[in-house]
Formats: C-alpha cells, structure tokens, sequence
C-alpha cells in the first residue's frame, strides 16, 4: 500500500477564503438531513467552495474536497474544544485574570459562524436558572 503525499498545512490567509466560502454555504453543509437531494446539494457546494478556494487562495496548494472537507470538520471541533475550555477556565478562575485565548483571527471568524451549535439553549427551569432568581428577590 503506497504511502499517501502529505499536503502543505492550510494558512491564514487560505483558513480566512475557507472561512468566508463556509459562511456562505453554512446552511447547506451543516444541514441535518441525510436523504438523496441535501447530500446532492451539500457534493454541489463542496465542488463549488473548492473551486472558489483554489482561484482565490493566494499562493496555496491546489486543495481536493476530500481535504477541505477534512480540514473544516477538524478545525471545527478544535475550535468547538477551545471554546469550551477557556469557558471553562474561565469560570474556575473565579472572576480572577483572564486566561490567554489561543484562538487566532481565522478561528474565532469561524466560531462567529458555528456559535448557534455551541451555545445550549437558555433553560428557565434549570436549577442554576433557579439559583439567579432566588438572589434576586
């Protein structure tokens, strides 16, 4: 079994384009349904973001769909997993000094996209709901 070439990592400025094409198609890729005609609709637009990010990526490798696609879905869960975390260290710092983010440019445009999946629905019956108001009256 021949070894698979190894591609150039993906750049700022090639990270910002990608970004930019996925705002633009986000409601197609990230849709939920799995039947014949969203799947059609989200190959189509995959083949159009990697047309569109090979003519205007400055510089880059000429990228296939396999690896956009790849490339997104991993960037998005470590964006998803850094998020969380500060969030959390934020919290067990108890109002104390910020943590330092280590999210770039390019990632925290991409959370500005994806945040609706991240953030929970507010919960008026949940006990930490609860809490708040007991502190108010």
């Amino acid at each position: 079994m021949a070894k698979r070439e190894r591609a150039t990592n993906f750049k700022g400025d090639e990270k910002k384009v990608l970004c930019g094409l996925i705002k633009e198609y986000y409601h197609i890729i990230e849709n939920k349904k799995t039947d014949k005609i969203t799947s059609k609709q989200k190959d189509a637009a995959w083949e159009d973001i990697k047309t569109r990010h090979n003519a205007s990526a400055p510089g880059a490798s000429i990228r296939e769909v396999k690896q956009l696609r790849t490339f997104y879905d991993n960037w998005r869960r470590r964006v998803k997993k850094a998020y969380v975390e500060e969030k959390a260290s934020r919290r067990q710092t108890g109002g104390g000094p910020q943590p330092i983010s280590t999210l770039d440019d390019a990632d925290l445009e991409l959370l500005s996209i994806i945040h609706d999946r991240i953030t929970p629905l507010e919960n008026p019956f949940d006990s930490n709901a609860m809490a708040g108001k007991l502190f108010i009256q």
